[in-house]
C-alpha cells in the first residue's frame, strides 16, 4: 500500500461533463478521503481549482492538521475554460497561495495539470521545486489538449521541466 493514492473530491457534472466545485460535498468528499488515506496509511491525491482554492483558503487552511498527518500528497490542478491558469494577476496569487500552501504541509511531493487547463506554463513551473515534480497528465476526448501524442510530445520537449502522468481511465482516447 506504500505506493496507493486516495483521490479526494474532484467532482465531474454528469450531464455535461464539466468540472465544478461545490463547497458542502467537496469538503465532506475531502474529510472522508483524508480519514481513509489515514486509517489504511495510503496517499492522498488532492484536487484544486484555481477559483475555488482562492475563494475557500480559510477552509483549506483549516485541514492544513489533518493534511500533514498523511506521508505524501500529490496536488491534481484543475481550472475552468473561462479561467485557466495564465500570466494574470489570479493566477498569479493562485500560485503564491498554493506554493505556501504546499510548503506549509511539507509532504506534497508533485503537482499534476490536464494541459487544457494551462495558457502559461512559465506561471505554473513556479511550483516545482527540488522535492516535487510538475507533471501534465494525458485527458480524455473532451478535452481541448492533452489527448494526442503530438501535442503532449511537444509540450514535454518545450517545458524539459515536466513530466508525465498517464491516466489509465484516458489511455485509450490518446490519438
Amino acid at each position: 500500500m506504500k505506493n496507493i493514492f486516495i483521490r479526494d473530491a474532484g467532482i465531474i457534472k454528469e450531464k455535461t461533463n464539466k468540472k465544478y466545485f461545490e463547497k458542502k460535498e467537496f469538503f465532506f468528499r475531502l474529510k472522508n478521503a483524508i480519514y481513509l488515506a489515514r486509517k489504511f496509511k495510503i496517499h492522498l491525491q488532492l484536487t484544486i481549482s484555481k477559483d475555488f482554492f482562492l475563494k475557500h483558503l480559510n477552509i483549506f487552511n483549516s485541514y492544513k492538521p489533518k493534511l500533514k498527518k498523511i506521508k505524501f500528497i500529490t496536488v491534481h490542478l484543475h481550472a475552468n475554460y473561462d479561467s485557466l491558469i495564465s500570466n494574470d494577476e489570479k493566477s498569479i496569487l493562485f500560485i503564491k497561495k498554493l506554493n505556501k500552501f504546499s510548503k506549509d504541509l511539507a509532504n506534497v511531493i508533485g503537482y499534476c495539470v490536464h494541459p487544457d487547463n494551462v495558457e502559461s506554463y512559465e506561471v505554473v513551473a513556479k511550483l516545482k521545486n527540488k522535492k516535487s515534480y510538475l507533471a501534465i497528465e494525458v485527458t480524455d476526448l473532451k478535452s481541448k489538449s492533452g489527448n494526442s501524442f503530438k501535442q503532449i510530445n511537444l509540450l514535454l520537449n518545450k517545458y524539459k521541466y515536466l513530466g508525465l502522468v498517464l491516466d489509465t481511465s484516458h489511455i485509450k482516447d490518446i490519438k
